[in-house]
């Protein structure tokens, strides 16, 4: 996802991936190919709780922290108010 949108799928290089012989790779493919992000990571964050509800609300919290919540699609829960969090 970037931005509220789904940008890839299962299969892309569009996350965070584990791999028992080669550890973690952020921005990288784990399978020892010259797959590499080509930019600028500022943030992230690491959670055991991958639902759908869990990303929007990082989607909404990160796009306020950074002053782009206007790139999230006007329908996003958190496009005009921050996410509280309890």
């Amino acid at each position: 996802y970037r931005n509220g949108t789904q940008i890839g799928s299962a299969g892309t290089y569009t996350q965070l991936r584990m791999a028992a012989t080669v550890g973690a790779a952020l921005g990288a493919a784990c399978d020892g190919a010259s797959n590499y992000f080509d930019g600028h990571m500022y943030e992230f964050g690491v959670s055991t709780d991958v639902t759908d509800a869990t990303r929007i609300k990082w989607e909404g919290y990160l796009a306020h922290r950074w002053e782009l919540e206007s790139s999230l699609p006007a329908t996003h829960t958190y496009r005009y108010a921050m996410p509280t969090t309890g």
